[in-house]
């Protein structure tokens, strides 16, 4: 066979899905942190904000990470009868950290946000690639995440 691989249908069809599993996540995560890009530059901290973030000491680090355990996402703790048990520590941390680099500027934490939601959705759009045969369900499954 002169040392040459022959290229059955199904090779065809990986090769193709392969360009497209590179495509359209990407484009899917990229219009997602466009689309949100003005809350970026215009947004403020709003309603829950100011408890979540401004004043909640699990965030601004007057506590220690293994505290996380003890406290709600509001910075309550949890054995309090008033504690609605609400307990997020890894998006506790993600505002911690937030909060380290760009201290209390919302546009800060407003592009945080819109990183790791461009990341999930693009993550999303992998996973709609690898359970959907077309591409229809895929672009589907990639719209709900950024519009939703």
């Amino acid at each position: 066979m002169n040392g040459r691989k022959k290229l059955h249908s199904f090779d065809i069809i990986a090769m193709t899905q392969h360009s497209r599993f590179n495509y359209v996540p990407m484009s899917c995560a990229i219009l997602t942190f466009v689309l949100h890009t003005a809350i970026i530059f215009n947004g403020e901290f709003i309603w829950d904000d100011r408890a979540a973030v401004l004043s909640n000491p699990d965030v601004l680090g007057q506590r220690s990470l293994l505290d996380l355990v003890s406290y709600n996402f509001w910075g309550q703790d949890m054995a309090l009868e008033i504690s609605h048990k609400s307990w997020r520590p890894a998006t506790v941390i993600s505002l911690r950290l937030s909060h380290n680099l760009y201290g209390a500027k919302a546009s800060g934490f407003h592009f945080d946000n819109i990183f790791i939601h461009a990341i999930i959705t693009y993550c999303y759009a992998v996973l709609c690639f690898q359970l959907t045969t077309n591409y229809m369900g895929e672009m589907i499954c990639s719209f709900h995440c950024w519009a939703f």
